[in-house]
């Protein structure tokens, strides 16, 4: 009995023993347990997720989904949202280690406790270098040597690689263009090639070039036709059918790498974009490779204006046209005047134009002419004036009239009144519903319209004042009725100064009567020295040696006789309107073909118009006005015109080697008749002066063949044969 007392008593103290070891060991293990969770305690907001290596990265998870100005960095380009910031520990990237002398490449374990006492147990690890872990992570893996080849071998080697990789891309271009959906991960790809990722330095620069032309054909061809929106996190928690979630994910990947691909883009024109930079190697690798990026994004801007980002890839062309580079400047406007010519609702050209405002406003001397000349091709036709406005007021108190007379009226009548009134309202509020494009029409042309006012009182003697008298000559019936008397009395001083071209000249006559002629009319202005200037300039024209610049003078001439003769014929005597008819049938005389076409249409439409004209090309001496023709006179009023005949420069004219300008001319002799063997075609008749310069239906462009005559008798006569002798040596030629 006593033997087993004994042996119980043994078995419970050998158990209190081995229960006290398990606890001492709990309790160690538990405080380890608790030192490690103050170890990773985070230092910043506990709520914050853990990005894992697994995870998409930043740039994928916070995308700026619109196409809204406050999407682009007006300083630097295409901005991201930040990106979600990973909690940070105080020992991140550290081993564990108690305060135990531990060798390096030693990592602490847990303690047990053996007999009482702890013991610390350690094991050994491998050391790695952390600037080699750094370079393998960013170099991914070695670039293959080539330095033992040979040049030749090295060539041959670069173009194996160069086929390689263009094959591998034409493949993953195709499969986009085929089926973007299914083949959407081979953007990642592409856009690899485009940053030069994963490619040999042999072939990089190529390659890129390569990838960046491929990438802006495949998103110019697979993006939508409408802007992706961004969608919330109550969207994307939504259960979706198969189809749908295969559209987001598209449109997201998509949007993502488009974003990263416009990224690219810009750092390889900031080349281009750096003020700085006025020195450009043509030769350099850089300097090709920024000029693909840059027509990539001209060609995005063009192709893309309805997608996300446009606002942004636009204002990225803008700046391309303010480089000190200038055949890339004439790249981008063409692009930009390309969008101003295709955009039908004018969000994209109010845009373009306040931009171009705000550079003018911080740095007008960034600003060249091509840029102002690409306003020429904007579709404005007509601005809001508040007449819908003004109207939907004056309807709405005619019906509270109406309701406050209600009494007075029978019930059938007022019902009738009151729908009739309603009636007018809705028809009102359905057309403002429908003037989106009227607002920005008349917003674009608002901005336009302060860039040509400042560049006239502030800059009137620079290169900028050229397309802005050109601007102001086509959208002057724009023009707000209060800025009339202001704009009139700023071109009158632009016209009394000596640097003005003649292009420049005309246009500014075009704007005056192009205002005259609308709204203007009731403006108490004498136009007669804007008719002097015209009548001034117009034997200079021949004398423009750009055939170029001559046809442009042509062309503004005929607009400008047409506004100034034709549209104001009840305001115009007959003896200023032979005077001109005199000087244009003088220079028609020396022009080339298509230019001499164009006046003698401008000329057919001044006899149709002023019936008196007639006496100038009568063969009766009885008819013509006593007095001396005074051709060098450059008043119109005073030369006296109807002093002489107009039959010896159309004689002349008839002996034209051109069949098409005989017929003009045989046609204004006969009085301008629609139909009998003298009669024009009709596609000659319905076509514009100024088209005739460029209809090529002329059979050559050469100068005249009257001009050598003509200046030899001006040798004769022993005077220099200029814009001021021009007329005269003509009467004496066609005397002769």
């Amino acid at each position: 009995m006593k033997k087993k007392q004994d042996k119980m008593n043994e078995f419970i103290d050998d158990y209190e023993h081995a229960r006290a070891h398990q606890e001492a060991e709990e309790n160690a293990e538990f405080e380890l347990m608790e030192t490690e969770q103050e170890d990773v305690r985070p230092t910043e907001d506990p709520k914050k997720e853990i990005s894992s290596d697994s995870d998409e990265s930043s740039d994928d998870d916070a995308l700026p989904l619109d196409m809204l100005d406050d999407d682009y960095d007006w300083g630097g380009g295409f901005i991201e949202k930040e990106p979600k910031q990973e909690i940070e520990s105080d020992d991140e990237g550290e081993i564990r280690r108690f305060h135990t002398d531990l060798k390096e490449g030693e990592e602490a374990l847990l303690p047990i406790k053996v007999d009482g006492k702890i013991i610390q147990r350690t094991r050994t690890f491998e050391v790695k270098d952390e600037v080699e872990d750094e370079n393998e992570e960013k170099k991914g893996k070695k670039e293959d040597d080539f330095s033992h080849l040979s040049a030749a071998e090295l060539m041959l080697k670069r173009k194996e690689l160069l086929e390689a990789a263009k094959n591998t891309i034409a493949v993953l271009s195709l499969a986009l263009t085929a089926d973007p959906q299914k083949s959407i991960s081979n953007l990642k790809q592409l856009l690899d090639f485009a940053c030069g990722k994963k490619v040999h330095s042999l072939i990089k620069m190529s390659i890129q070039k390569l990838a960046i032309a491929s990438l802006t054909k495949v998103f110019a061809d697979i993006a939508p036709g409408y802007p992706i929106r961004e969608r919330s996190e109550k969207e994307l928690k939504q259960k979706m059918q198969k189809d749908t979630r295969a559209l987001v994910n598209f449109e997201s990947t998509l949007l993502s790498n488009y974003l990263k691909f416009l990224q690219t883009l810009e750092k390889q024109v900031h080349y281009f974009t750096n003020p700085k930079q006025r020195l450009f190697d043509e030769n350099h690798e850089y300097f090709k490779l920024g000029i693909v990026a840059a027509r990539a994004m001209g060609q995005l801007a063009v192709k893309l204006t309805h997608f996300n980002y446009a606002t942004n890839v636009i204002s990225c062309v803008i700046r391309l046209a303010t480089s000190n580079y200038h055949p890339l400047v004439l790249e981008a406007c063409d692009s930009l005047s390309t969008v101003l010519k295709e955009d039908l609702h004018f969000k994209i050209s109010f845009h373009i134009v306040k931009t171009i405002s705000g550079f003018l406003s911080k740095k007008s001397n960034c600003i060249s002419p091509e840029i102002l000349s690409i306003f020429l091709s904007l579709n404005v036709k007509e601005v809001d004036r508040g007449e819908a406005k003004k109207e939907k007021k004056t309807l709405e108190v005619k019906k509270s009239q109406l309701l406050k007379e209600k009494k007075s009226k029978t019930e059938s009548k007022f019902i009738y009144q009151l729908k009739q009134m309603e009636h007018d309202l809705k028809k009102i509020e359905a057309s403002e519903t429908l003037s989106t494009k009227m607002k920005y029409g008349t917003e674009t042309m608002k901005n336009l319209f302060l860039i040509y006012f400042k560049i006239i009182r502030k800059m009137s003697t620079t290169k900028l004042l050229g397309p802005v008298l050109e601007g102001l000559s086509k959208f002057a019936h724009l023009i707000n009725i209060e800025f009339f008397d202001d704009l009139i009395g700023s071109l009158e001083e632009l016209l009394e100064m000596q640097h003005l071209s003649i292009v420049d000249g005309l246009n500014s006559v075009k704007t005056v009567f192009t205002i005259l002629s609308g709204e203007g009319m009731a403006l108490n202005i004498d136009p007669f020295k804007f008719y002097k200037c015209v009548f001034t300039l117009i034997p200079a024209i021949p004398f423009e040696k750009d055939n170029e610049i001559r046809c442009r003078e042509v062309q503004t001439l005929v607009d400008c006789v047409d506004l100034m003769l034709n549209k104001r014929k009840k305001q115009v005597s007959i003896g200023r309107v032979s005077a001109f008819v005199k000087r244009l049938l003088a220079i028609s005389l020396v022009l080339p073909s298509n230019q001499s076409a164009a006046i003698l249409a401008c000329l057919r439409c001044l006899f149709l118009n002023h019936s008196g004209l007639s006496r100038l090309i009568e063969d009766d001496s009885d008819v013509i006005m006593n007095g001396i023709y005074r051709p060098d006179n450059s008043d119109p009023d005073t030369c006296n015109a109807l002093a002489s005949s107009a039959l010896p420069e159309f004689q002349k004219l008839l002996k034209y080697p051109d069949n098409v300008i005989a017929r003009f001319t045989d046609n204004i002799l006969n009085g301008c008749p629609s139909s009998g063997p003298k009669r024009l075609p009709p596609e000659w008749v319905t076509m514009f002066p100024r088209d005739w310069i460029t209809s090529g239906l002329l059979k050559s462009n050469k100068s005249s063949p009257f001009l050598d005559q003509i200046s030899k008798v001006a040798g004769k006569r022993k005077i220099a044969f200029s814009s001021k002798t021009l007329c005269s040596t003509i009467e004496f030629w066609l005397k002769g």
